[in-house]
């Protein structure tokens, strides 16, 4: 039975809300201090200090029909930070901000008018993002539901990684978006700037998400790992592809892959796509054409395929 909306509609408890669910806006979002008057006396408080996967600072402000003062206190608060910016990870020691990092601003409401998003908007402050959330109730369980109206928090599109993020995190989370997209085009990622998420017609695949300065991986039915290693990369790939043969269908995929095991054994050449060993535009060809195709090397193939398959195809196609 699906029941009507069980949000909070007022500032305190939509506040307590987002403290017990932070994960609902971002992966990695830790909430650090509430309460927080920043320059904003006269004014209600900031209702909490966030520090992101990244440890940018995220101040977030909770809103309701009877908050006449947001737009102030958000041009007070993010005037504050801004002249302050350079201090406040010393003054502020227990939330572990990283320095220089930019100040971001989050409001939460529930079906905000349409005039107070527009004067929110008009201030123009860097860093804003509005999302509303609404809930309802399936089998006595409560269920969220975040919808962005400015920013990429709670989109449910695969928002730009953050730009604090080190290079060799980035060409992590780049070779696993690589690889699911040459497993099939019709995976589905989504997530926030710290995370992404494979899923393939509604079946989970894998999380993928940047925290303590690294990525990590959950693939469905596994446990999380950090992938710091190219073997770790290569576990995690190898796991991956074995979830997406499980979500695809046994006997339709079981079938693929014995066919193309025997074309490459014989030495005939898979063509599909615009020539000889090129991937798939849509679906699986079978999973070990999909990884034979990739730029693997040849430990990555051994650790995918079994030795002597993936020695067969690098001796055929260098011509040995």
């Amino acid at each position: 039975m699906i029941r009507g909306s069980v949000l909070p509609l007022q500032r305190d408890g939509l506040w307590r809300l987002i403290r017990q669910r932070t994960g609902l806006f971002e992966r990695g979002f830790r909430v650090v201090a509430e309460q927080i008057e920043l320059g904003t006396a006269g004014l209600p408080p900031v209702d909490g200090l966030v520090r992101d996967a990244s440890g940018a600072p995220v101040l977030v402000f909770a809103t309701d029909d009877r908050d006449p003062s947001l737009c102030a206190r958000l041009l007070a608060a993010h005037a504050f930070w801004t002249r302050n910016a350079d201090g406040m990870s010393r003054a502020l020691p227990e939330a572990d901000l990283r320095d220089g990092a930019s100040c971001r601003l989050i409001v939460v409401g529930v079906a905000m008018r349409s005039e107070a998003v527009a004067a929110m908007q008009r201030l123009q402050l860097p860093g804003l993002e509005i999302v509303e959330v609404d809930a309802f109730r399936l089998a006595g369980q409560e269920r969220i539901v975040v919808r962005t109206i400015a920013g990429h928090i709670g989109n449910p599109e695969a928002a730009p990684l953050d730009p604090a993020l080190r290079d060799s995190a980035r060409d992590v989370f780049e070779a696993v978006v690589q690889f699911i997209r040459r497993l099939d085009a019709k995976i589905r990622l989504d997530g926030d700037r710290f995370s992404r998420r494979a899923s393939y017609e509604g079946r989970l695949l894998g999380d993928f998400w940047y925290a303590d300065e690294a990525v990590h991986a959950l693939v469905s039915g596994g446990s999380s790992r950090r992938i710091d290693t190219d073997a770790a990369m290569r576990s995690v790939c190898d796991h991956l592809a074995r979830r997406y043969l499980q979500v695809h269908g046994p006997e339709d995929v079981g079938a693929q892959t014995d066919s193309a095991h025997d074309r490459v054994a014989t030495g005939e050449e898979l063509e599909v796509g615009d020539g000889p060993m090129q991937v798939p535009a849509e679906g699986l060809e079978s999973v070990r054409a999909c990884l034979l195709t990739s730029k693997l090397s040849q430990a990555e193939r051994e650790a995918l395929l079994d030795p002597t398959f993936g020695r067969e195809v690098e001796e055929r196609t260098s011509g040995g």
